[in-house]
């Protein structure tokens, strides 16, 4: 949704248009004047000055491109590499995952740690910290970090990065955004949000449902969650804890969810019932990409029935363009893709019937890269602004 300029000040288009050229760079690469120019309704002149800002600051280049073609070529604005990065981080059931991520969203570098049953959030903050700073520690002197970004697989307060419960993580009532913060001592504000959510605005910014304006995200691997991009935009209700569409229930008679539920979608679709489908006997020996084979395709039609049977509730109540599918649901959907689509036959004809189901493009990567989207937001709302803000804290 475009942000009014009606009334603002000069100053105010002055920051609207900056952080509108940086965004676009950001996430579509290297652009021409004219490129930047169409897309933002900018004259050429407007946009010359923005671009000459945003250089003198560090954050973006000129150069000619590599195919000049016929006759004078037209330089391109791209990122400049090695000066503005985010911290990204995926907490997971069994690990935590760290990345620096450049403004233009590449990851530059990445590490792992593994998770002992029962990780307490003191302990994953200390590695979060550890983990950045060894990264950091290769990075040029010019590199500036610009903020902090961790997805959480529970419900997140996004106000504040409050967990309020993360079942799989035997979390509840931690203030891990500000654990964190302590921890990192950057005097950056540490964004943190559902990991499912941040795929689906990964997905929708550079994957597989970019081309969408209403999609849904579900996401699936030890838990299940949801990201609904509504109009464009992520929508994550009042509270920020919309889209936990894994404890919606199916089945009242069914298993015990570890959220204290019954019978909720994710005991029916997640890596439990995943790998019971399959005969395993624990997720250690599960394999992935689950093998393409008859017998998988077999073993896993229940789990199939149930992943269709939930999407077609969901497309009842959003009508969304595009379902896309990720995590260890990727590796299940295409093996039972027929099984799904019938059951998405339950869905109101009018709701079902524009329906595509894609399975996501930034395959594990996603979470990171979403994680990366809030990490940068202050730089790309107020570009001059937010590195002054840092400089003074600095």
């Amino acid at each position: 949704m475009a942000r009014s300029l009606a009334g603002a000040t000069q100053d105010e288009v002055r920051q609207h248009n900056l952080a509108s050229v940086l965004r676009l760079v950001h996430l579509h690469g290297s652009l021409s004047r004219s490129d930047i120019s169409t897309a933002t309704g900018l004259n050429r002149s407007t946009v010359g000055a923005l671009i000459t800002n945003l250089a003198t600051a560090g954050l973006v280049y000129e150069h000619q491109p590599e195919d000049r073609g016929v006759g004078r070529p037209s330089h391109v604005v791209a990122i400049t590499s090695g000066r503005a990065y985010v911290i990204a981080a995926d907490v997971a059931v069994e690990r935590t995952e760290i990345a620096l991520v450049e403004l233009g969203g590449r990851i530059r570098a990445r590490a792992t740690v593994e998770h002992l049953d029962g990780e307490t959030p003191e302990n994953v903050a200390r590695s979060i910290k550890v983990l950045a700073g060894t990264l950091q520690a290769e990075l040029p002197k010019r590199a500036t970090c610009v903020g902090v970004g961790i997805a959480i697989p529970g419900v997140v307060r996004h106000s504040d990065g409050y967990v309020q419960v993360a079942p799989n993580l035997e979390w509840e009532g931690i203030p891990f955004g500000r654990l964190v913060a302590k921890k990192l001592k950057t005097g950056l504000t540490v964004s943190v949000a559902n990991d499912a959510d941040l795929a689906a605005m990964a997905e929708h910014a550079r994957g597989v449902s970019a081309e969408f304006s209403h999609v849904v995200t579900i996401r699936g691997d030890v838990g299940v969650g949801g990201g609904l991009i509504i109009d464009g935009r992520l929508m994550s209700g009042a509270g920020g804890y919309g889209g936990e569409v894994g404890h919606m229930t199916v089945d009242p008679t069914g298993l015990n969810c570890r959220c204290g539920g019954r019978g909720c979608w994710e005991t029916t679709i997640g890596e439990a019932a995943v790998c019971s489908a399959l005969g395993l006997n624990s997720p250690a020996q599960l394999v992935r990409p689950i093998a393409d084979t008859p017998e998988n395709r077999e073993r896993l039609e229940p789990v199939g029935r149930w992943l269709g049977l939930g999407l077609a509730n969901i497309i009842n109540i959003l009508n969304p363009e595009a379902v896309v599918v990720g995590g260890l649901l990727g590796d299940v959907y295409p093996l039972t893709e027929q099984v799904v689509l019938d059951e998405m036959g339950r869905a109101l004809a009018a709701a079902r019937e524009e329906v595509v189901v894609r399975v996501a493009q930034l395959g594990r990567d996603a979470v990171l890269i979403g994680a990366a989207e809030i990490a940068f937001a202050g730089l790309l709302e107020d570009p001059l602004g937010h590195l002054a803000m840092i400089a003074d804290v600095g």
